[in-house]
């Protein structure tokens, strides 16, 4: 019933932006401001309520929505807001995760302004994304920062160097079963990381050094498994060795 219920409010917000979209932008800016201003104070489904308005817009307006033929300056002025705001730090892991997820739906925000670009890189690496303690999270940011990052990769070489070294305990692999990240979000993350790398406009041997940093842990465990397995006489043992619950 409250699934339903949700489709019949975002059906009738379409409709009122559809009608009157400049209205909406300012009561949705004008809400969300007194929002971030109370932000510690606030309960934490109005701050999830601000910021599910804003990532719906998204929906809602066709596009550009930035850029010199964008027709939406307020929406602009509301991305800007929610970047330079401290809602990133909420305590509430669906605030978090809304946040992320207004980050990549306006990732083409960067493309015309890149101010913000540090504190998003910041909140992807840190524990309110990748390290996040929720598991579901991180899962979810993992996925994100990998489009993320193949969006604002012509803007990332200044950060080129320290988001692979903030990004590379995440991709080691673990031999007991239990990583702090998935493999298969380690998948994505290995994909972020090669295209930070081919776009930090490094010079083809710093690229190789860096992919070679990147992938070390990995050959070197694949390595181990080898000689392990090299080194057991049970043919059972030793394919249990290469099993890969064994490699991850």
């Amino acid at each position: 019933m409250f699934v339903e219920y949700r489709k019949q409010l975002k059906a009738l917000f379409d409709s009122l932006v559809q009608l009157d979209s400049k209205l909406c932008l300012l009561t949705i800016r004008d809400y969300t401001a007194r929002v971030f201003e109370n932000i510690e104070s606030c309960p934490f489904e109005d701050v999830e309520v601000a910021l599910r308005l804003v990532y719906m817009l998204g929906d809602t307006l066709p596009g550009p929505h930035f850029g010199l033929d964008s027709k939406y300056p307020l929406l602009k002025a509301l991305t800007r807001m929610v970047l330079s705001s401290q809602v990133s730090y909420h305590s509430h892991h669906a605030v978090v995760e809304l946040y992320f997820e207004i980050v990549v739906r306006y990732e083409k925000y960067f493309n015309h302004d890149a101010e913000h670009l540090p504190l998003v890189l910041a909140a992807f690496l840190d524990n309110r994304g990748l390290r996040h303690p929720l598991a579901r999270l991180r899962s979810r940011c993992s996925y994100l920062f990998s489009r993320f990052v193949k969006t604002v990769r012509i803007h990332l070489a200044t950060f080129a160097e320290e988001i692979i070294k903030g990004m590379q305990d995440l991709l080691v692999v673990n031999v007991d079963g239990h990583a702090f990240v998935s493999t298969e979000d380690q998948l994505f993350l290995y994909e972020a990381a090669g295209a930070v790398v081919i776009s930090g406009g490094f010079e083809p041997k710093k690229q190789l050094e860096m992919m070679k940093s990147l992938v070390a842990p990995l050959l070197a465990k694949v390595e181990s498994s080898v000689q392990d397995f090299c080194s057991v006489g049970d043919e059972e043992n030793a394919l249990l060795i290469l099993s890969p619950r064994r490699m991850r």
